[in-house]
């Protein structure tokens, strides 16, 4: 996110094959318009969370992660009571953005074996494996 920052603060038009983002819209307001997005795989548990305006939703990336989860971090900052059968809407809505996210940024799609193009070694998955990050 540093050289879309820099480009865009120099007046530079980013590149549309840059992958990351210009953090310029959070140094001039409070980036409640930004998502937050993460992928995490750990252990039996592989997950996307989106994080954007006042919600939080937290979907299985696979069959045995659970089901959708939704999160209104403003009234529930404990996240103790999913709000996901009430707003079907919301989840639609947000399930949309992240498959956006997604398909933009295919890193979080890539399988073991490699990370950013970069061939793992056996012994590299095998550790990976070990600390839960790859199955």
């Amino acid at each position: 996110d540093i050289a879309p920052t820099l480009l865009e603060l120099s007046g530079v038009k980013i590149p549309k094959t840059f992958e990351a983002s210009s953090l310029v819209p959070l140094l001039r307001r409070s980036g409640k318009d930004r998502p937050i997005f993460a992928r995490t795989r750990r252990h039996e548990s592989d997950q996307v969370t989106l994080i954007y305006q006042d919600h939080k939703m937290i979907v299985p990336f696979s069959k045995r992660s659970g089901k959708i989860e939704l999160y209104n971090i403003n009234l529930d900052p404990e996240e103790k009571n999913s709000v996901a059968e009430q707003n079907k809407g919301r989840v639609q809505k947000l399930g949309k953005m992240i498959r956006r996210l997604l398909r933009r940024d295919s890193r979080f799609l890539k399988l073991p074996g490699s990370i950013g193009g970069v061939k793992l070694s056996q012994k590299q998955i095998k550790h990976l494996k070990s600390l839960g990050y790859i199955e």
